[in-house]
């Protein structure tokens, strides 16, 4: 497994994958949304430089996943790495590093995300309107509890 801590020279290729994968979360949405690079998105850069990191690649990292305390949040592939097991193994990383139950937040309409969390022991706990550059979009917040 290619999964390492995160360090500062990890950061440009991290926001890098950030900024292709972001608007992907949001692409089954009926609004249109402008991306707001990591480190310009106050909140999300905030939540970013407070939590654990781990990147999956040694020289090129092609993913990341972000954990706050008890939640998930943010995991991200390059989309060109994308179908090869990446985020998987993230997420089972991200889940016997830290304790349970672990939470997490995705894009109602993300289908495919959503589908990566369940085959994964997350269940659904709720709905809430959140917002991303000031447009609403439904989130659901998964739990996971094995």
């Amino acid at each position: 497994m290619n999964i390492r801590p995160y360090t500062e020279d990890d950061f440009i290729q991290v926001s890098n994958i950030y900024a292709q994968g972001k608007l992907d979360e949001l692409i089954f949405e009926a609004n249109e949304f402008n991306l707001i690079p990591l480190s310009q998105d106050t909140k999300r850069f905030s939540l970013f430089q407070n939590s654990q990191i781990f990147v999956y690649g040694k020289n090129k990292v092609l993913g990341y996943v972000a954990i706050h305390q008890s939640e998930i949040s943010s995991l991200f592939v390059h989309p060109n790495e994308r179908g090869k097991a990446i985020g998987t193994q993230l997420l089972k990383y991200a889940l016997t590093h830290r304790p349970l139950p672990m939470t997490l937040q995705v894009v109602s309409s993300n289908t495919p995300a959503k589908n990566l969390y369940l085959k994964q022991g997350f269940r659904k706990q709720s709905s809430l309107l959140a917002e991303y550059n000031g447009v609403g979009v439904w989130v659901d917040q998964m739990v996971y509890e094995a």
